[in-house]
């Protein structure tokens, strides 16, 4: 039997037969339409990066603002947690604030929890206790830095109502005491409040930026986020 080959045109080009009479298609046409440019990859990848680039400020804001609250959140933990082990080792815990951080370029606060050997605040020398680095103590149950949530050009800065330093007793039996500078165990909070309230500021470039939260630590009470 002979074979015929025919060729015919339709609109997708020229369409060649085989030799058992299959039509084949030419792929010119097809290639011609699925390649880009040059010029049109250059508009694509412009057209990208300025969007990225409008996007990207208000994108580090928004990340700063998580990091400022999950700090907040932390201070809360943080105290709660060392109410909670003052009653279950039943000795008594402080809760140390510092300015010092361990970020660089600025003093951003620190809270450190050191555990006493007795259950009453005062029974305990504390400067004995509370000496050296955090992670150097068996005495030290956890160190919250807030130079850990720095980000680029965004700080967390921690800051103390009325005092540059001072510290948190909790005894097992839901008492709770303050020490400013002088080092003396009282029940009443600076400023003659009643509560010791902490200061989370958000900082970018070294200047307050967004909203401030307080954290409040009632005299009897647990921690919580003032609103």
């Amino acid at each position: 039997m002979e074979m015929m080959t025919k060729k015919c045109t339709g609109a997708g080009g020229l369409r060649f037969a085989t030799d058992d009479g299959v039509p084949m298609r030419s792929n010119r046409r097809r290639s011609s339409l699925s390649a880009f440019s040059l010029l049109e990859m250059m508009v694509v990848v412009s057209i990208v990066g300025i969007t990225a680039a409008l996007a990207a400020p208000a994108m580090m804001s928004s990340i700063a603002n998580r990091r400022a609250g999950e700090a907040t959140h932390s201070v809360v933990r943080i105290g709660a947690r060392a109410r909670s082990l003052s009653i279950g080792f039943g000795r008594a815990h402080v809760l140390r604030f510092t300015e010092a951080s361990a970020a660089p370029g600025g003093n951003f606060g620190t809270l450190e929890l050191w555990r006493g050997r007795f259950d009453r605040c005062s029974a305990n020398t504390w400067p004995t206790i509370i000496t050296g680095a955090c992670s150097a103590s068996a005495d030290c149950v956890e160190s919250l830095d807030m130079g850990y949530y720095a980000h680029t050009s965004n700080q967390v800065r921690l800051t103390l109502d009325g005092a540059t330093a001072g510290s948190i007793c909790f005894q097992p039996n839901g008492d709770m005491f303050f020490s400013g500078a002088g080092g003396l165990w009282g029940t009443t909070p600076p400023a003659g409040t009643d509560a010791i309230t902490f200061q989370v500021e958000r900082l970018s470039g070294g200047s307050t930026a967004g909203v401030n939260r307080f954290v409040v630590f009632p005299f009897g009470g647990t921690p919580r986020i003032l609103r």
